[in-house]
């Protein structure tokens, strides 16, 4: 299974991703991308993620795969070049507040207040941060440390096993977090 965050990159340095989607198939045919040359590819499959829930906040550290074949074509400088163009499409915030997020992929901590999220996808919250009002087809994963997430309704949001977070929402929404029946 591919981890999020999930591209392929073509030999003229386009990198594609998709905000709901992982797998390096799914972008494939999202995208139109055959790769029918097992000898030769067409293009990289490559995953840059956190090694541990201290790194969301600091791509930098994060882990840079590519998965097998690799292409002769994408050498070092190629792969530097597609790793800085999808840390680019990061939205880390640590401080202020963030108005609405409406699409993209988003890593909130530090005392960052998120006023109301209707789409796109939140890996991590952390720290004392804060998303006020998640809707519609919003996605949260990962929430660790004292955040706080306040008004969730048909939206999902992934606690983190070790949470200390607060999550306010609707009963039934609470309800099916904790894997109660309805």
């Amino acid at each position: 299974m591919c981890n999020f965050m999930s591209a392929i990159v073509t030999r003229d340095g386009t990198v594609y991703t998709s905000t709901f989607v992982d797998s390096h198939s799914d972008l494939a045919l999202v995208f139109g991308l055959r790769d029918d040359d097992a000898l030769n590819p067409r293009y990289a499959r490559v995953e840059l993620s956190p090694q541990s829930a201290n790194d969301w906040l600091h791509p930098e550290r994060w882990g840079w795969s590519v998965d097998e074949p690799v292409p002769e074509w994408f050498d070092e400088s190629e792969q530097r070049r597609a790793r800085a163009a999808m840390t680019a499409r990061l939205n880390i915030r640590t401080e202020g507040v963030v108005p609405l997020i409406a699409d993209g992929w988003w890593v909130i901590g530090g005392t960052c207040v998120v006023n109301r999220v209707v789409a796109g996808r939140i890996h991590y919250v952390g720290d004392s941060a804060q998303i006020r009002g998640v809707y519609d087809s919003a996605q949260i994963h990962g929430v660790y440390d004292s955040a706080q997430i306040h008004g969730v309704y048909d939206s999902d949001v992934t606690l983190d096993a070790s949470a200390r977070a607060h999550v306010v929402g609707s009963p039934q929404a609470v309800r099916e977090w904790l894997g109660e029946p309805r």
